[in-house]
């Protein structure tokens, strides 16, 4: 049983993917707060601008009497 336990404490093989694991965790993390707070704004900015145009260009009295329906 004691060769067993010292086995386990010197193997270290283990050691590196624990690592990898930890610091692929890091990135992700990193990764997510700067989609939440710098990529999340410009994309409401943006849909929010479509938007306005949209409404501009599709429900404004001058535009809506410029709309062909049909032939």
């Amino acid at each position: 049983m004691k060769k067993i336990l010292r086995g386990f404490q010197s193997d270290e093989s283990g050691q590196a993917t624990t690592e990898y694991m930890l610091t692929l965790s890091i990135v992700v993390a990193v990764a997510l707060i700067v989609i939440k707070e710098f990529v999340r704004p410009l994309y409401e900015l943006l849909a929010q601008r479509i938007g306005k145009q949209l409404q501009n260009t599709l429900f404004s009295r001058e535009s809506f009497h410029n709309l062909r329906i049909g032939r």
